[in-house]
């Protein structure tokens, strides 16, 4: 199975993906925080991934800073997940740069 993620903590605009001519072939899921996003991962180890994602991904449930979008991306490519482009929605202009540079890095292209 092909999966488009939705990664942020907040928003649910899904414009980028319907300007996508991939809408047929890759199911869009919101994913809220690190542990959804990573428990989506090993739920489907053998499927292809697009990711939508943004960084700053707000507090968990003690109220602490939850793992970001970057800790995601340093996920996906330390367990292999394959994930076969990328788009970055964040406002955090470092976050954004450090993601993008550490996905392109390692060959995943940006949409």
């Amino acid at each position: 199975m092909n999966y488009f993620l939705y990664v942020d903590d907040i928003r649910t605009d899904d414009r980028f993906y319907r300007s996508l001519t991939i809408q047929s072939q890759y199911e869009p899921h919101i994913i809220r925080s690190y542990m959804e996003a990573i428990d989506f991962f090993q739920a489907h180890p053998d499927s292809v991934f697009i990711l939508d994602l943004d960084h700053d991904l707000g507090f968990d449930e003690d109220n602490d800073v939850e793992r970001n979008g970057y800790d995601i991306c340093r996920y996906v490519i330390e367990n292999g997940v394959h994930v076969i482009a990328f788009h970055i929605h964040s406002m955090n202009p470092v976050g954004t740069a450090n993601m993008r540079q550490l996905l392109t890095h390692y060959g995943i292209r940006e949409i």
